[in-house]
């Protein structure tokens, strides 16, 4: 049996930033950056997708529950087990997830079309240079107390234009029944739908067009269309 997989292209609604250093979980400094063919580019990693994914899903996880779709034992088939999320406690924490996620590739809207017409593998398409997809942003953190400038309180962000796109696939590794497997495909496209209401990015969420390859479901296929039909810049 062919691999399933789901193909998405993301576009963010504001300028996003993405990383893993400062001000919590996320980058101030710099945007995450990847090499290919000698091209430095702006990328997200897959543990950052699959985060994003993850929160998604949870947060409708007791909604996909009573809609039969997916419930915790799904969940952490899917996503791997955690600690964190108080529904789905495991004791055992090492056993892999059910998915494999590609580098997030930052691509224009050029390439975009190439996608929507053909929808290449992600390793297929070419990214923007980082020189062209990223600007920096100056700020000033406030004292709380009289909202004026604190001392030595200058900072910048690498943020990318939000003009750009995400392009990433996910890849299902390992073996479910049928049944199952329409409904985690269920389960991951619901988590999609969230990002348009939830960051996929600090002060960023977003829209997106799906392509899903590999699962012959009606009910898929009426999910993708929904979504799709619903971003005006998803079709060729």
């Amino acid at each position: 049996m062919a691999t399933p997989r789901i193909k998405v292209l993301v576009k963010p609604l504001l300028p996003p930033l993405w990383g893993s250093w400062g001000r919590g979980f996320e980058a101030h400094v710099l945007t995450t950056k990847c090499i290919d063919k000698d091209v430095v580019y702006p990328c997200v990693f897959p543990t950052y997708i699959k985060g994003v994914l993850r929160r998604c899903a949870y947060l409708v996880l007791d909604h996909m529950a009573r809609l039969g779709i997916a419930d915790s034992k799904l969940f952490v088939k899917v996503f791997g087990p955690s600690a964190i999320e108080d529904k789905v406690r495991v004791s055992i924490l090492d056993e892999p997830s059910c998915v494999s996620i590609s580098v997030g590739k930052i691509v224009s809207e050029a390439e975009v079309r190439r996608i929507l017409s053909t929808w290449p593998r992600p390793e297929d398409v070419n990214p923007v240079p980082i020189h062209s997809a990223v600007f920096i942003e100056p700020h000033v953190r406030l004292r709380d107390e009289t909202w004026t400038a604190a001392e030595g309180a200058l900072f910048t962000e690498e943020k990318v234009l939000s003009d750009l796109y995400v392009y990433f696939g996910i890849e299902f590794t390992c073996n479910l029944g049928s049944d199952e497997l329409v409904k985690a495909v269920e389960m991951l496209l619901l988590s999609l739908v969230m990002t348009r209401y939830e960051p996929v990015a600090r002060g960023s969420s977003a829209e997106v067009c799906i392509h899903v390859e590999n699962v012959g479901s009606e009910e898929v296929e009426s999910i993708v269309k929904l979504i799709n039909s619903s971003t005006t810049w998803c079709r060729v």
